[in-house]
């Protein structure tokens, strides 16, 4: 709407053609009097014999003083406060709604080629655009004789001009509101409202348990919205709504019915300020047989004014000067705003079919360069292919990779599927397992669908193809002297030295060829106890010799 008018506090004529002059041309000052001074007559005798000071008056009359005075006693639209302001530039409201991405699984061990780190992944969105679809003018005429009556009387001119410039301002007011009430219909007509049944609580109507149900139905929709749905707008997006966004539109006697402070609570607001977010509108304006309310948010209406201005003519014919106001608007509705009606109708029923997954997929191998293998290399790897069948055909799950059979631990499979098969391999076959990701809401703990497939490894592995063990330990030397008759495959051993003092493990050389050990050296009564751990291989266990040293 225009932007909002100082209200003027003095209405008697003397102060109205003063606080006109205040602001008039030159011409105005040096021609017309002060009205305090030398009285209203003088100054109309004044404005009458010279015609453009008059059409100067009138026009300063209206746009200044007339325009306050009509702001200040003409109805209002109780949707204005909805609207979104002057739109300065252009005719056009372009709306954009995008949906949700999809999530991709991370796997450490990929490579992410150009696809992933340049490829385009544009999300689904969808425009609206709202034009200009309102141009209208009020025209009224005002009466140079009326006028001049109005001189007379003190008060008269606010009282004529007030009830002169009421009418435009209350009938485009009053058009607007028209306008703008009309969306609920179309928007139903283009399937947008959920539609939510609760009593009927017209006049006469309606028990207090059928109010307190009525008004549980729409604080549990309060909360509702706040979650992304794509069920609640026309456009079928994936929208929500905070209860601090939340408008109720609502006819009067279901809002003289439900308990108001308690919707303040829903609403996420104080009681004093629900009221500007209930909007009372009588049921006949709706125009839908049996809404009593309507939820939505402040984004609901989109409208804007692109023109709001009056302009004046005078006819010198009849004596009148025509005003005319002017009034251009966009006035539409958003297709992305959450939008629930409460309706004594049947409600719309939510077809929530839970998946039921009762199947997983046969495992595929996935092709390379257009050949699906059908053995894996040791070193090697391949990417399985598999998902939940669900038998109501709504959405298939995920899965969960397992494998058994496997003699490395360096042979896995990744949770996208991709098996992994370590060059030490041994097993001629490992069997993987592919486990439905979805959870048998009826019983937790029932065991998921699976399927299986055995892979077979290419050719056992020759002793080249192993990955590398640890040494084998060839000899042990005990302050420099060799342990004798020592043997790999002899664990333990005793060595006495009657001049060995002292022993540490500075004491102690290990011998052989890519051995990789531990010692230790632990005192005893007598001497001490040496050990020596190999390091575990890649297939092989760790090996522990233990050598009793005396000096007895």
């Amino acid at each position: 709407m225009a932007a909002t008018v100082t209200p003027l506090k003095v209405t008697d004529n003397a102060s109205i053609l003063d606080a006109i002059r205040a602001e008039a041309s030159d011409q105005y000052l040096s021609r017309i009097p002060e009205a305090t001074q030398g009285g209203v007559e003088a100054t109309l005798l004044a404005l009458t014999e010279f015609r453009p000071l008059m059409n100067e008056f009138i026009s300063s009359l209206v746009n200044r003083i007339g325009t306050v005075i009509a702001r200040n006693n003409a109805w209002t639209n109780p949707f204005a406060p909805f609207k979104r302001g002057m739109l300065t530039y252009g005719n056009t409201i372009e709306e954009i709604q995008t949906g949700l991405l999809k999530a991709h699984g991370y796997d450490p061990d990929r490579d992410y080629m150009e696809e992933s780190l340049f490829g385009t992944e544009v999300p689904e969105s969808k425009s609206i655009f709202h034009t200009i679809n309102r141009q209208n003018f009020y025209k009224v005429s005002i009466n140079d004789m009326l006028l001049r009556r109005a001189f007379i009387e003190d008060g008269g001119l606010s009282a004529y001009v007030n009830q002169l410039l009421t009418t435009p301002s209350t009938s485009d007011n009053w058009d607007e509101f028209l306008l703008m009430t009309k969306l609920f219909a179309l928007y139903e007509r283009m399937g947008g409202f959920f539609h939510v049944a609760v009593p009927e609580l017209a006049r006469g109507k309606g028990t207090p348990e059928d109010a307190k149900a009525a008004l549980r139905t729409v604080r549990e929709f309060a909360e509702i919205l706040q979650f992304i749905s794509t069920e609640y707008n026309a456009a079928h997006m994936p929208i929500s709504a905070q209860p601090e966004q939340l408008i109720l539109f609502t006819t009067p006697a279901f809002k003289a019915a439900i308990d108001v402070e308690a919707l303040a609570a829903a609403f996420n607001v104080d009681y004093a300020k629900i009221q500007p977010r209930i909007i009372t509108i009588p049921d006949t304006f709706f125009g839908i047989d049996g809404c009593q309310a309507i939820l939505t948010t402040e984004e609901f209406f989109v409208c804007a004014d692109t023109l709001l201005e009056v302009t004046s003519q005078f006819n010198p014919v009849s004596l009148n000067t025509n005003q005319f106001l002017h009034h251009h608007e966009i006035v539409s509705a958003s297709l992305f705003a959450p939008a629930v009606m409460f309706t004594i109708n049947q409600d719309d029923v939510m077809v929530m079919t839970p998946p039921n997954i009762t199947t997983v997929s046969a495992i595929t191998i996935e092709a390379i360069d257009g050949v699906i293998p059908t053995t894996v290399s040791r070193g090697g790897m391949i990417a399985l292919l598999a998902e939940g069948i669900d038998a109501n055909s709504i959405i298939n799950s995920g899965v969960r990779w397992a494998i058994t059979g496997n003699t490395s631990i360096w042979t896995y499979v990744t949770a996208q599927g991709v098996l992994h098969v370590a060059p030490n391999e041994t097993a001629a076959t490992i069997t993987v397992y592919a486990y439905s990701s979805w959870v048998d809401p009826t019983n937790v703990r029932n065991n998921p669908p699976v399927a299986s497939l055995v892979v077979t490894l290419a050719t056992s592995p020759a002793a080249n193809e192993l990955w590398p063990e640890t040494g084998a330990v060839a000899g042990i030397t005990i302050a420099g002297t060799p342990l004798p008759a020592f043997a790999p495959a002899t664990l333990t051993y005793a060595y006495n030295d009657p001049a060995l003092m002292a022993l540490s493990v500075n004491d102690i050389v290990v011998d052989g060829s890519g051995v990789s050990v531990t010692v230790d050296v632990v005192p005893v009564a007598g001497g001490w106890t040496v050990t020596v751990v190999t390091d575990a291989g890649i297939s092989s266990a760790p090996v522990t010799y233990t050598v009793n040293v005396t000096h007895a």
